[in-house]
């Protein structure tokens, strides 16, 4: 992405989290609506959205955000990367229709000034939606435990078969899925 020393006059960052982020040294807004607003009046480089967990019923929210900055003829030029809380290949899917050009994974900590800019840097190849979105196995889901938590599912194992560790960042969320047993002889729903 470049010089970050330059990086605070060209992005636009969008974080509704609790607030515990310090991120301010370049445009910074707390809502979809604000974020929006903000891109359409400056026209940033670089348009980042961080994402809310995956049972948070905003997200949808933050889905049609991120359409309707890829369609205003203002920002459809502006560069789209989201943060996500963890990979969900459904997600990845509806980002990938939308237009997102990055996706990157970021922890559930709040966001300094450094951490923005280093993610800004790290933005490449190996972060843009469609590679993301070919890495991650099809049957990677993500399902709601209670209103707080959730957790990462294999679908080709009826949803039953829950995923972390070595097999989740080794298997699942790499090429290496197509050699998976399951990925190969998924089960079906009778």
């Amino acid at each position: 992405m470049g010089d970050p020393r330059n990086a605070t006059q060209r992005y636009l960052f969008c974080d509704a989290s609790d607030g515990t982020g310090t991120a301010r040294s370049g445009l910074w807004t707390r809502s979809p609506l604000s974020c929006l607003e903000r891109a359409i009046e400056v026209v940033p480089e670089m348009i980042l959205i961080r994402f809310p967990e995956p049972i948070d019923p905003t997200q949808e929210i933050y889905v049609e955000l991120c359409e309707l900055l890829k369609r205003n003829r203002r920002t459809r030029d502006c560069a789209v990367a989201v943060l996500l809380p963890g990979k969900d290949r459904t997600l990845m899917d509806r980002l990938h229709s939308a237009g997102v050009d990055y996706a990157a994974t970021v922890s559930g900590d709040g966001l300094d000034d450094r951490k923005v800019l280093d993610i800004l840097d790290s933005l490449g190849e190996g972060q843009r939606v469609d590679h993301c979105r070919d890495t991650l196995c099809p049957y990677l889901r993500s399902l709601a435990l209670d209103a707080s938590r959730a957790m990462t599912v294999c679908g080709a194992y009826l949803d039953r078969m829950v995923l972390g560790g070595r097999r989740l960042h080794e298997l699942c969320e790499t090429e290496n899925h197509v050699g998976c047993e399951y990925f190969q002889n998924p089960r079906v729903r009778s």
